[in-house]
């Protein structure tokens, strides 16, 4: 049976996609090898779940739809830059969330519940609303890329509704991740 790297997510790229591309191009430098996502695919990601199989897969399609039926759209806007795990040792670059964060929150805690009771380990880590825009490959403490990271400072004024989770599939491919829609749970309008 057919594996399938598979995650659950909200869609934000298509939203902000020029900001995404500004804040990426102000932190570009040629020292700091990282790996920039694509601003189009950027997406806050609600649980990485792996290697699945399509049956196990489509056995969340409908607690996850309703799920999705108890909320309705989220406002979220693009808000500080940050990185995991520290600006000494970055990792991931991202970009903070703001808005309906609470509900985000619940609806992370939720999906946690409905996971585990389907046989899923939830992720251990705090939840911190974030899109990442960047893997660094190699830092070797280069200062003035520590420079920029610090210095950057972001809040987009506007904000978008977001009305659905969406189940992905991901190809690693050398010239970056492919992503396939599966399934789509709209929230309540």
């Amino acid at each position: 049976m057919e594996s399938i790297r598979s995650f659950l997510a909200l869609e934000l790229g298509k939203f902000f996609k020029e900001d995404i591309s500004r804040i990426i191009e102000t932190l570009r430098t040629d020292k700091a090898k990282v790996k920039w996502v694509n601003p189009d695919s950027a997406h806050m990601t609600l649980h990485f779940f792996g290697q699945l199989s399509l049956d196990e897969i489509e056995s969340l399609y409908a607690p996850l739809s309703r799920l999705a039926s108890e909320y309705k759209s989220l406002e979220l806007g693009l808000d500080t830059v940050g990185v995991f795990p520290s600006i000494k040792r970055p990792r991931i670059i991202w970009i903070g969330l703001r808005g309906d964060i609470d509900f985000l929150q619940s609806l992370k805690t939720k999906l946690n519940y409905i996971l585990k009771k389907h046989g899923f380990s939830p992720e251990e880590k705090k939840f911190i609303p974030h899109l990442t825009i960047g893997r660094v490959k190699d830092f070797k403490h280069d200062y003035e890329f520590s420079d920029r990271l610090r210095s950057v400072t972001y809040s987009s004024e506007g904000t978008a509704k977001v009305s659905e989770m969406i189940f992905f599939k991901s190809k690693l491919t050398p010239s970056g991740p492919q992503y396939t829609v599966l399934k789509t749970f709209l929230f309540e309008k």
